[in-house]
């Protein structure tokens, strides 16, 4: 099956292997505190719902080249903190004078951005996955 997000190569050969990946980044989050996400990062309930009842969401979500890049940006904090050491730990540890006044993001973050600069596709689908879900308004209403 052809992505329109991920060109043929860029896929993962398994995709039972993504599924593995994602299964165990859920365990590893429930192990974790919850308090990672500030406020304006959660979804409401009516947030959800909207999204829950969106065929357009559901059909997108087919394509297993975004459910690939979904994975590869929800997973980039556990990547970054086993490659750099633990994740909270150093974001606890750090120097917040030489942070002060500087925007600091989270790995996962970046992976989004970066996403979103590289594959138009995919910028197009979280904009209207946000309009769908009620965090952003068209300007006429």
């Amino acid at each position: 099956n052809a992505s329109k997000y991920l060109p043929s190569d860029a896929l993962t050969a398994d995709p039972l292997e993504n599924a593995v990946k994602r299964r165990r980044m859920l365990d590893d989050s429930d192990q974790d505190s919850s308090d990672d996400e500030g406020p304006g990062w959660r979804l409401t309930r009516g947030m959800m719902d909207r999204i829950d009842q969106s065929a357009w969401l559901r059909s997108e979500l087919a394509d297993g080249g975004l459910r690939q890049l979904i994975c590869e940006i929800d997973g980039a904090d556990q990547q970054s903190a086993a490659a750099q050491g633990s994740y909270h730990t150093r974001r606890n540890h750090r120097n917040r004078f030489a942070d002060m006044g500087k925007v600091q993001m989270t790995p996962r973050e970046l992976a989004l951005e970066k996403a979103r600069r590289t594959n138009p596709n995919f910028g197009r689908f979280v904009d209207r996955m946000m309009l769908t879900a009620g965090i952003l308004a068209t300007p006429d209403g």
